[in-house]
């Protein structure tokens, strides 16, 4: 399967960042629910959401680009926590649909190189859901 990949980030007191799945710069998703303890024996409360979203980096989302380096680095408490909205296509049919409230960024990284092709740039996006909001991811 081809898929296509749609991203909305939305927090209180900043404009929402978004990328569309037409744009078809997004790359490749990793959704993770995750045991923290890799030893466990039963099931348990110690479990995290993560989210990786990579893709290319080009003029058409320099804002949002600059959005999402700006919400990695920053200080304000305020902003640090945003909810998350992932869609995922199967050509033009939404094949599924994540909500993540009060994500943050773990990591985010930019990778510049010269290629033979037009590609000459790849972000890397790394999200984990602030603990307590297991119970308000939705998926459909």
């Amino acid at each position: 399967m081809n898929f296509n990949y749609a991203i909305k980030i939305e927090s209180n007191d900043s404009d929402p960042i978004e990328i569309d799945e037409d744009q078809k710069l997004i790359t490749g998703v990793e959704v993770l629910i995750d045991t923290i303890d890799d030893k466990v024996r039963q099931k348990a409360s110690g479990m995290l959401a993560r989210l990786t979203i990579i893709g290319k980096i080009d003029v058409s989302i320099q804002d949002q680009l600059i959005g999402l380096f700006d919400w990695s680095k920053d200080l304000n408490g305020e902003n640090w926590y945003r909810n998350v909205e992932l869609k995922i296509f199967s050509g033009k049919k939404l094949y599924r649909t994540y909500e993540f409230p009060k994500m943050f960024v773990v990591d985010y990284k930019e990778f510049y190189h010269e290629s033979g092709n037009d590609e000459d740039g790849t972000f890397e996006l790394y999200l984990t859901q602030k603990d307590n909001n297991f119970e308000g991811i939705k998926t459909y």
